[in-house]
């Protein structure tokens, strides 16, 4: 499934990410995490694709998003 937009549920995700950057509502939602870092690589290969440059665009890690 490929995506050029974010979902309102990711939209959600972040900003309450913002206002509780702690890890333990990380933990409490990891679930929701794993579903937005999905969405989020869909994300990307769609814009790859669209760009069709692809030795001037580096794919992105997800990192540890509560530090």
């Amino acid at each position: 499934m490929s995506t050029n937009h974010f979902s309102k549920s990711s939209i959600n995700f972040f900003k309450e990410l913002n206002k509780n950057n702690n890890r333990p509502w990380f933990q409490e939602n990891k679930g929701r995490y794993e579903q937005v870092k999905s969405e989020s690589k869909s994300f990307l290969n769609t814009w790859e694709e669209r760009m069709n440059e692809h030795d001037l665009i580096e794919r992105s890690k997800l990192f540890r998003v509560y530090r």
